[in-house]
């Protein structure tokens, strides 16, 4: 106990020295330090008591650690690997004495302190995988729940916020809110690993699912409390069912029924089912069409779509998969009973929200049947633990997962949405190599990224499928030597991560070089609108650079106004391209698929949206007229041509909606058309493409 006060007061020097340093260096400026001053302000920040407590609270832990589990010599170990962390504070406080020589210091001091966070937590969760003896429900959740305190500053906390400003009435309130998400959460995961405990009786598996559900993007996102509360629920009840009904016997008795009590008790579930559907479809009946391509594009899009599915910023996810497969492979009647409840559960959430009452689509959609997901996570680990294929892809599952979880802390703080935050990086990136990237970011929306998406889908399925194989015994005598290949007693084991991860960087950026379109300036040089008072654009200009080359494809970015009532698919807009030999293309641009409203996000649009999401190209701030903040969108889409084009002519025409009142509410804002020429074709000069800043 003496050595935690000896450190926490060595913290709190820290913490003051911060403080000190902000002052002299400048960070906090109009700071006034004479106490009879009507203005005076305490200089002291965010930051200042930030990395004092995350080195409190990684200290703390051990601390319980070492008291509770004398016995694991060999947590000593860890514990000089976390000591070594302390080295980090020097290096911290010298970056800030040279905080100007940064052009984006908020940026920096982010990742900084998110560096020091990803090495302590990472040697503590090591060492609670290692030892999963030392593992208590109680100190799960006070992990979690400290884990979640410590992410505030990332996402929801100014950093040079001066700190008696967290003292404020909204700061307060909103402060409140995050804490109690934080205890939701926390008790979700920790529901989620009891239920994978109880499908695996691997407390080390169980550990896994947890870590993977507690602090990948889904939960650091801090969701509605709505969300989180269903989720909690819902693996509650799991865990119920599961530990007191044999699931077996019920399946059993359901396929070949042997007794009376199987079958009341599959007629009293069946009942309850339909009593649930008849009440809520006598409270939604009324006046609406039943829109199933809607929801089905919902659903594929929460789990693929490559700017808020979660198989996209959290590519750990994909190993659910792998523990789907194998239940259904050996017909583990627990496992297929949860696949068949998982299904049902997020078939019905996305039929009734978007298929019925035609809500716009939420980023976090997933937040409740997280607790699935990870149960099947853990089913795989305890099942494919031992083959060293299967070891390789979680390594790489996860560095991609810690990758891009670390890009959406550190970067667009000001961007409050994943869709957002995401586009923001792919805008980024499209600006830097000047190449169309939207091939390398999977979307369900265009039928070109969609046949990447279905290789990765069979390729997760057949890896899974060879996994489960390899447990088999039935083909042994013939694969002999692929099966001990693939565990490791061949030379594959030879083959580390770290030059295989390298191998995978330089392939990535070769296909990006080759396989990428170079982007070229369009023949749009300012915005245009199409609506019903101005119907149609006729852009035409032989000598511009686009006529030059033979293009592939168009790029166009826009954004609709007034358009809550424009249905999903709607076509909008006709766009057709001919060439000096009257070749021409047409492409028809719809509503929900290609281009959506621009205040999708905000409370009321969102609400009474009846188009979904289209992708993002980038986003904006906008202060309404009663001084709220919102985020405004430009979407993009992607027409390719089935044969190369001279551009010369481009022709935009207004396309009415069946309803007249809504034909003359909603605008068609055309931002940019960029053009998408050969990926071996230089630009010549004055031809490249430089992304417009912000047009609003």
């Amino acid at each position: 106990m003496r050595r935690l006060g000896v450190v926490g007061l060595l913290l709190l020097l820290v913490g003051v020295s911060l403080a000190f340093l902000w002052k002299q260096v400048g960070l906090v400026t109009g700071a006034n330090i004479f106490p009879w001053d009507t203005h005076f302000e305490l200089f002291p920040t965010v930051l200042a008591i930030w990395l004092p407590g995350l080195y409190l609270f990684f200290t703390g832990m051990w601390f319980y650690l070492q008291q509770n589990f004398p016995q694991e010599g060999r947590l000593r170990y860890f514990q000089q690997l976390d000591a070594a962390s302390y080295a980090a504070i020097v290096l911290f406080l010298l970056s800030v004495t040279v905080w100007q020589a940064f052009g984006y210091p908020d940026t920096y001091f982010r990742a900084g302190v998110l560096c020091i966070f990803l090495f302590k937590s990472m040697i503590l969760l090591r060492a609670l995988y290692a030892f999963p003896r030392c593992i208590r429900s109680t100190f799960l959740v006070v992990v979690s729940f400290g884990f979640y305190l410590l992410s505030l500053p990332f996402l929801h906390v100014f950093l040079f916020m001066p700190l008696f400003d967290l003292f404020q009435h909204s700061a307060l309130l909103h402060i409140s809110i995050l804490v109690v998400k934080s205890i939701c959460l926390a008790l979700m995961s920790l529901e989620t690993f009891r239920l994978s405990a109880e499908m695996t009786k691997s407390v080390q598996s169980a550990f896994f699912s947890w870590l993977i559900v507690s602090f990948t993007f889904p939960a650091l996102g801090f969701p509605k409390i709505s969300f989180i509360l269903a989720g909690l629920l819902v693996v509650f009840i799991l865990r119920m069912f599961i530990s007191r009904v044999d699931t077996r016997e019920l399946i059993k008795g359901f396929v070949r029924p042997s007794s009376l009590t199987i079958a009341f008790k599959f007629l009293i579930v069946f009942n309850i089912i339909l009593a649930a559907g008849l009440i809520f479809w006598d409270n939604v009946r009324p006046g609406f069409d039943l829109q199933w391509n809607r929801a089905f594009e919902a659903a594929l899009g929460t789990l693929l779509n490559g700017q808020w599915g979660i198989f996209c910023y959290a590519p750990v996810y994909w190993l659910s998969l792998f523990g789907m497969v194998y239940v259904l492979f050996f017909r583990i009647w627990n496992g297929v009973l949860l696949v068949l409840t998982g299904v049902l559960l997020y078939s019905a959430y996305h039929l009734a929200y978007y298929g019925m009452l035609g809500q716009g689509i939420h980023q976090h959609d997933i937040v409740p049947f997280l607790p699935f997901l990870g149960v099947f996570i853990a089913i795989a680990h305890s099942r494919f633990g031992k083959i060293v294929l299967f070891r390789l892809i979680v390594r790489l599952l996860i560095f991609a997962t810690v990758a891009s979880t670390s890009l959406l802390l550190v970067l667009s703080p000001q961007h409050n949405s994943l869709p957002s935050k995401f586009a923001e990086i792919q805008w980024s990136l499209m600006h830097a190599v000047g190449k169309d990237l939207t091939g390398f970011f999977p979307s369900t929306s265009f039928q070109p990224e969609a046949v990447p998406l279905l290789f990765w889908l069979v390729g997760v399925i057949g890896l899974a499928i060879i996994c489960c194989y390899i447990r088999t015994r039935l083909g042994y005598p013939l694969t002999q030597k692929i099966r001990t290949f693939l565990e490791g007693q061949f030379s594959f084991q030879q083959l580390t991560f770290y030059p295989l991860l390298l191998l995978l960087f330089l392939l990535l950026g070769t296909g990006v070089m080759v396989v990428g379109k170079t982007i070229y300036p369009g023949m749009l040089e300012h915005p245009l609108e199409l609506s019903s008072q101005t119907p149609q654009h006729i852009l035409s200009n032989v000598e511009h650079p686009s006529a030059s080359f033979p293009a592939k494809g168009i790029l166009i970015v826009s954004h609709l106004t007034n358009s809550e009532k424009v249905f999903h698919k709607t076509p909008l807009a006709s766009i057709t391209v001919s060439d000096p030999d009257q070749k021409f293309e047409t492409f028809i641009l719809k509503a929900g698929k290609d281009t959506a409203e621009k205040t999708l996000d905000t409370s009321n649009g969102n609400q009474a949206l009846a188009h979904g999401r289209a992708e993002l190209y980038r986003s904006h701030s906008m202060t309404t007229q009663e001084g709220i903040s919102v985020e405004t969108h430009d979407y993009y889409t992607k027409f390719l041509f089935s044969k190369p084009l001279h551009i010369q002519k481009m022709t935009l025409k207004w396309l009415p909606a069946r309803d007249p009142d809504i034909s003359a509410e909603y605008i068609l804002h055309i931002e940019e058309i960029l053009l998408l020429g050969d990926s071996f074709e230089r630009p010549e000069e004055g031809q490249a493409y430089e992304p417009r800043g912000n047009v609003k």
